[in-house]
């Protein structure tokens, strides 16, 4: 994604001690309270920080961004860029959390884990998710093309391998993949470039079940969440990208009756996702789970002065400022108890 650029008509300028109380106040208390990983309880979640940090954003809003990401025990990070200086920067405001993140893919981007040290701990088990090209001509999906004849497309590769840890939270192992989907295009802008979008899911969600089901002991864990951007556009069963990530043992936290049913502040999509496998479901008791819709809480003033209650002109205005401070996307977040 071509990174957010501030919008030339907004002077506001942030206060930092302001809008991080306003995100406190939302994290611990009102509708959207955030619940607090404690004793057995693992609060654990997934955000995509836009282009962070290929956009240029003011240095008064990575505070903002560490008091989102703090209540967090682990959380997968998509689209930190090939320059990590913003990364070191948020990190001074994260002092309980450690960082972990690989090295450069599709996009500039790179994957990462912000985790607190003292609450989860690393196993020896990390790397990436990348089907070798001579097993990859078993992962293909059937479409049918413009004259309705059938026809296939086979996987070529992630854009963006998934980025695999297994964890040790007291006692109990699970792993997590984080993921950024190839997006490329819209259905009707490109169909090709959509489909790989589709077969990317496919095969993620395949070669975990073949591993599963072969049983040959090479998965580390058979507790395992998917979790990041897989770029779903709807939840529903009949949208092509997520019936083939919700299915076989996979089963997606639904947040479509959520207060905030969409994972971007647009309010149109549903393009990240928590995603916990059968056996994984089994040890642990699901608490709870929702989105942190900071854009509720962030730039009243602003909000405000362009006048948001009554123009749908300024809420694109407002949306424009806060996906160049902040993000265009929401974190998710589940509390896990573990047994």
């Amino acid at each position: 994604m071509p990174p957010f650029t501030k919008p030339h008509d907004i002077d506001f300028v942030l206060d930092v001690n302001t809008e991080v109380n306003a995100i406190k106040n939302l994290q611990r208390q009102g509708k959207y309270k955030l619940p607090k990983g404690h004793g057995k309880k693992l609060l654990c979640g997934t955000w995509n920080i836009a282009n962070f940090d290929a956009q240029k954003r003011p240095d008064t809003a990575i505070p903002l961004i560490a008091q989102i990401i703090e209540p967090f025990d682990l959380i997968a990070i998509q689209e930190i860029n090939a320059d990590l200086t913003g990364l070191r920067k948020l990190m001074n405001f994260l002092p309980d959390h450690s960082a972990i993140f690989t090295d450069i893919a599709g996009n500039e981007e790179r994957m990462c884990y912000l985790y607190k040290k003292k609450r989860i701990k690393l196993t020896s088990h990390v790397g990436e998710l990348d089907i070798p090209p001579s097993k990859r001509n078993g992962y293909k999906v059937k479409f049918k093309d413009e004259n309705g004849d059938p026809c296939i497309q086979r996987f070529s590769g992630f854009d963006r391998n998934p980025y695999v840890i297994s964890w040790n939270f007291k006692g109990t192992e699970f792993t997590a993949y984080n993921c950024h989907i190839y997006f490329g295009k819209k259905k009707e802008e490109d169909i090709m470039k959509f489909r790989r979008r589709i077969v990317e899911v496919y095969s993620l969600v395949e070669w975990i079940t073949k591993k599963e089901n072969k049983n040959d002991g090479s998965l580390y864990s058979s507790n395992i969440v998917l979790l990041g951007d897989m770029n779903v556009p709807e939840m529903k069963d009949d949208d092509q990208v997520f019936k083939q990530l919700n299915r076989g043992v996979f089963t997606a936290l639904d947040y479509t009756d959520y207060l905030t049913p969409y994972s971007n502040i647009k309010n149109d999509a549903s393009y990240d996702q928590l995603v916990i496998a059968e056996p994984f479901s089994n040890k642990m008791k699901l608490c709870g789970h929702g989105i942190l819709a900071w854009d509720n809480a962030v730039f009243a003033k602003l909000a405000s002065d362009l006048g948001v209650k009554t123009s749908k002109k300024a809420v694109s205005k407002f949306q424009a400022f806060a996906k160049w401070a902040i993000s265009d996307h929401r974190p998710l977040w589940c509390l896990m108890e573990f047994q």
